[in-house]
């Protein structure tokens, strides 16, 4: 579909002063949000489709009414986000915003395990957007898109005008809970050195959530997380029954025409209360053999994901262990790469590298296995991904960690230690709080060690 357009200088107007102004009170919305040095940062509020799955039951929304798709979400993709010739390959030209939740793998692989699904949500959540903004960093402009000229000056005149709505208020309204004991996320971390022990696998990721009451605005909540850790991968998303908040540091997978990349994470250190301190725990995050050896298997796998749907010897590392800093934690990072093979659509790829290697562990089916095992709920959408996936087949998905779920007057966030051989159970303890600290300040809430629960 062709899109008319209107540009205007950013000039001191922001991502979030322009999505305050055209987002409102509406069901559904999005802010795809690039951190510094990223190119383009993607803002919408109106749609014309919705399509989520849910219990193995696919369905659309259109024309104001909700319909059953004949062969899934997948065929509902293929369909409408196949790898088309024509447009060309520079960002989110249209198509569809949201997220798969890690659960979707369910529709691949049976599990065994009794995991509680307590939160209920769909395994697959899309918007269609009938029209967009496109901010340009580098131009410092904002474009609107939308079916015609006039459409497409009226939201770029809203987006600009008048005052800035006031700024909502959130904060946590109760204890905050864990699903796991400290004794009991020990014991986990014990059994999964037994399985590796026993050479069902050779790395986990073992997870614990956090939930507390919650009251406010979710797009405050979100300015003030990306405030307290910029990432390259935050968003905004909101459907009527729950709101992704997000700043996510991991890339599970950037499509342009024929290129792919991720960029997996894995090995973590906290920051230093000063900069010698930074330093040195740096030296020691990138000389420690386990973080190394974790972090290389990971790549392989990595390697091999995109190897499935790559030509033969076009599979590279690009970048192989580097440090990344966020607010509260220090990460090693590698970039992979690859050519995409003729014929891949956006299903192949997401059945190919979907979920990501870094938050299962290796091999990834043995370790999702384990971990609907050990861990008491099912994930949901944390280690799943968010983020779009256009009409010509490109795409843009983050890693949902570091990501905090609003639904029904609570707020859940999770964070997760990859687990080996050599591993502390209390030291892996303690890394899931150093990686929940941004979340914890953003909700204005502190651990309490006699509020977690089995």
């Amino acid at each position: 579909m062709a899109y008319s357009s209107a540009t205007r200088p950013l000039g001191k107007e922001t991502p979030y002063s322009l999505f305050k102004r055209i987002s409102g009170g509406r069901p559904y919305c999005f802010l795809l949000e690039s951190a510094k040095g990223g190119r383009r940062t993607y803002l919408g509020a109106e749609i014309k489709r919705v399509v989520r799955e849910k219990e193995g039951k696919a369905e659309v929304y259109e024309g104001g009414r909700w319909r059953v798709v004949p062969g899934g979400w997948e065929a509902f993709l293929r369909k409408n986000a196949g790898r088309k010739a024509a447009g060309k390959s520079g960002g989110f030209s249209g198509g569809f915003v949201g997220y798969f939740s890690y659960d979707l793998v369910r529709g691949w692989v049976n599990f065994s395990g009794n995991s509680a699904d307590d939160l209920s949500l769909p395994t697959a959540y899309l918007m269609e957007p009938s029209s967009w903004i496109t901010i340009d960093h580098v131009g410092n402009t904002a474009t609107a898109y939308a079916a015609t000229q006039a459409d497409a000056k009226s939201l770029i005149e809203c987006a600009f005008k008048g005052p800035l709505p006031s700024e909502g208020k959130h904060a946590a309204s109760s204890d905050l809970l864990s699903s796991f004991s400290k004794e009991g996320f020990k014991k986990a971390v014990i059994k999964t050195k037994k399985y590796i022990a026993a050479g069902d696998i050779f790395q986990a990721n073992i997870s614990q959530r956090f939930s507390v009451g919650f009251n406010g605005d979710t797009l405050s909540l979100y300015r003030r997380l990306t405030e307290i850790n910029p990432s390259p991968y935050a968003c905004y998303i909101r459907f009527p029954e729950l709101t992704l908040v997000s700043s996510s540091p991991e890339l599970l997978a950037k499509v342009r025409g024929n290129s792919i990349e991720t960029r997996p994470i894995a090995g973590t250190r906290p920051r230093g209360a000063t900069k010698k301190e930074d330093t040195r725990l740096s030296a020691e995050l990138l000389l420690s053999q386990k973080e190394r050896a974790e972090h290389i298997m990971l790549v392989d796998l990595e390697r091999n994901d995109l190897g499935r749907v790559c030509n033969y010897g076009s599979v590279k590392v690009d970048e192989l262990m580097v440090l990344e800093r966020y607010s509260h934690v220090i990460h090693i990072v590698s970039h992979v790469s690859g050519k995409l093979r003729e014929g891949v659509d956006a299903v192949d790829i997401l059945r190919a590298v979907f979920p990501g290697g870094t938050i299962t562990g290796c091999p990834k089916v043995r370790c999702m296995e384990i971990i609907d095992e050990l861990e008491p709920v099912r994930r949901g959408p944390y280690t799943g991904s968010a983020g779009w996936i256009g009409y010509n087949g490109d795409m843009e998905l983050n890693i949902i960690i570091r990501t905090i779920l609003v639904a029904d007057k609570r707020a859940y966030f999770q964070t997760g230690a990859g687990i080996v051989a050599d591993s502390d159970p209390e030291f892996e303890f303690h890394e899931t709080l150093h990686k929940a600290e941004a979340l914890q300040k953003a909700l204005k809430t502190e651990f309490k060690e006699e509020k977690r629960k089995d």
